[in-house]
């Protein structure tokens, strides 16, 4: 069986998750395998035009998307790059948001 890797973004404002995508000032970028973290990297995202994040998540292979509120356009744009999108969630700080994917709070880890 293969093991899947998580390559979680998560948009950022103020070290915390951005309620608003196209607001952030970075984005974290937080590898998950073997249910432990192997790697977090923070990136200044790029300037906005409607598929310029998309595209720009998926070169850096990110699978997995967090956010706090995401129109469907937008949810659109990132599922073409089969990029999964989990809204909804809380302005927490990127310490408890990577802590609550390893404890599979935020989302499950197998999806089918």
């Amino acid at each position: 069986m293969e093991e899947e890797i998580l390559k979680i973004g998560i948009p950022l404002a103020q070290g915390r998750l951005s309620h608003y995508f196209s607001k952030c000032d970075k984005f974290a970028f937080v590898t998950i395998k073997n249910d432990g973290i192997e790697g977090k990297i923070l990136f200044k995202p790029p300037p906005r035009e409607p598929d310029d994040l998309p595209r720009w998540l998926y070169e850096h292979g990110v699978n997995r998307l967090i956010v706090g509120n995401m129109g469907l356009r937008a949810q659109g744009f990132l599922a073409e790059y089969g990029i999964q999108v989990i809204t909804g969630v809380p302005n927490l700080a990127l310490k408890e948001l990577i802590q609550h994917c390893l404890n599979g709070v935020l989302f499950t880890k197998h999806t089918h």
